[in-house]
């Protein structure tokens, strides 16, 4: 007879998130990512501290934590999200996620509108892969549903080409 094992539960996803290897091999960032979403899912507020952390992460554990954050809507995760959005060394799909996520904390994030709206202002063609006609409309969307929390989401239902973010 086959025993059942336990789900995981915050204790492990706090692990799975803070696991480290010599190479930081893209199969331990998937678990990293996918700690992270769970953890969001989780919405625990002990997830809040290592969720900001991951953000540090380049790309894929960076998109993950920030998406997390953004659904958990932890007022602590303002100034971080903001900080990801405006870290010009960071690959425009994290950057764009800071923004949903900051768009789905709606008006607990007005403390990021100016990193929002300096965002907005960038040339983005100029900027090569560290930003993004997608980056650019995720900040525009952001804007919208801090400033109005009733507007509708201008990212969804367009297929694919906001996948990355969940949409």
């Amino acid at each position: 007879m086959r025993t059942k094992t336990a789900a995981p539960g915050l204790e492990d996803w706090l692990q799975a998130l803070a696991a480290t290897d010599a190479n930081d091999s893209r199969t331990l960032d998937g678990r990293r990512a996918a700690a992270a979403t769970a953890l969001g899912a989780l919405g625990h507020p002990r997830a809040v501290p290592a969720l900001i952390r991951a953000l540090s992460h380049p790309n894929q554990v960076c998109v993950a934590a920030a998406l997390a954050l953004g659904r958990m809507a932890a007022p602590e995760a303002v100034g971080p999200l903001a900080a990801v959005l405006e870290d010009e060394h960071k690959f425009w799909m994290p950057r764009g996620a800071a923004a949903v996520a900051l768009g789905h904390m709606g008006v607990i994030a007005q403390p990021a509108l100016p990193a929002l709206q300096r965002a907005l202002a960038l040339d983005f063609m100029a900027l090569g892969t560290s930003w993004d006609a997608r980056a650019h409309e995720a900040v525009a969307d952001a804007i919208g549903h801090i400033t109005d929390p009733a507007a509708a989401c201008a990212l969804r239902g367009q297929a694919q080409r906001y996948a990355v973010w969940g949409f």
